[in-house]
């Protein structure tokens, strides 16, 4: 227990939940915490909780969550055919507004926090690995134009899907 507890709090303190914590553009800090196969030119990220910490008295965080744009991704990469995703839960934090509209839109227009994706042809579910650890997180990618949208939820509690 003590291991998880210590990995939860490394990527709080360094993805943080505090309300100053920007997105970033480092590839370089994002492929610290997490490893994935999206090639890409440039990234803007961020790791939040949920309840979100927005200042005073921090409470318990149930989910910790990953949301990275990826621009410059090959058009082979984004063709690409994998299984569909489905319906997914979508933390209500998740629409950044540095996310681009469209993005932005898709995880904003999650009714009830669950969006199903089934019919969009460049969503696939995605898995990433924590680079410390190197578990599984699960989650979704998808593209519009050469952009790629990649959600991965880093913690969630136990029995929770």
């Amino acid at each position: 227990m003590l291991p998880v507890v210590a990995a939860l709090s490394s990527l709080l303190a360094l993805g943080g939940c505090a309300p100053d914590n920007p997105p970033s553009t480092s590839m370089a800090d994002l492929a610290r915490q997490v490893t994935t196969d999206i090639p890409a030119t440039a990234v803007t990220w961020q790791i939040f909780g949920t309840p979100e910490y927005t200042g005073g008295v921090p409470g318990p965080t149930d989910y910790i969550t990953l949301i990275a744009e990826f621009r410059g991704v090959p058009a082979q990469w984004i063709a690409r055919r994998d299984e569909p995703v489905g319906r997914t839960w979508i933390a209500p934090e998740a629409p950044r507004p540095w996310l681009a509209p469209g993005f932005r839109q898709l995880l904003a227009g999650a009714q009830g926090n669950v969006v199903d994706l089934i019919d969009r042809p460049h969503c696939h579910p995605h898995t990433g690995y924590v680079r410390k650890s190197g578990r599984p997180v699960q989650g979704f990618a998808c593209a519009e134009g050469n952009a790629v949208l990649l959600y991965l939820t880093l913690s969630e509690p136990a029995g929770a899907e």
